[in-house]
């Protein structure tokens, strides 16, 4: 912790100097969020969004936290609003699929996880999320996934 504190600091300090640094606002809400403060690293997600709308990553962060903090809804609206920035996000479209399960959305949740794997042929996480989607009996109802967590692998 005390590394990461160090960079809280640091990034703090560099957006006192400069309060519209994307990077630093990003970079410091994934510190905070390591360090388990959720609502200031959502604040710094936020101000990442205000600073760079056309980018997919601080919708992605923001996304993922929210989506950790069991709000499916929100982190869906989040994720969908970075995609329509940057629609080639890969990392985006897996999480959305990840958010889309956790609400129910089965369908709407393959079909953004076979974007991920579109877009990154080669991704294990999203091929692993493919298979949790769709059981090998070929059915599409992915009832485990609900349970899923929002890290690299499904549980």
């Amino acid at each position: 912790a005390g590394r990461f504190a160090e960079a809280v600091r640091h990034y703090e300090r560099g957006l006192e100097i400069h309060p519209e640094f994307y990077e630093a606002s990003l970079n410091l809400g994934v510190t905070l969020e390591r360090l388990g403060q959720s609502e200031r690293a959502a604040a710094c997600y936020q101000d990442a969004i205000r600073s760079r709308p056309d980018l997919a990553s601080p919708h992605y962060q923001l996304g993922k936290l929210l989506l950790s903090l069991d709000d499916a809804d929100g982190a869906v609206r989040e994720l969908r609003r970075g995609l329509e920035a940057e629609p080639e996000h890969a990392e985006s479209w897996l999480e959305l699929s990840r958010a889309l399960a956790r609400r129910g959305d089965d369908s709407e949740a393959i079909a953004s996880v076979r974007r991920a794997v579109a877009l990154r042929p080669a991704w294990e996480a999203a091929h692993r999320q493919l298979e949790v989607l769709i059981p090998s009996s070929g059915t599409d109802s992915p009832a485990s996934v609900r349970r899923g967590s929002s890290g690299s692998s499904p549980r």
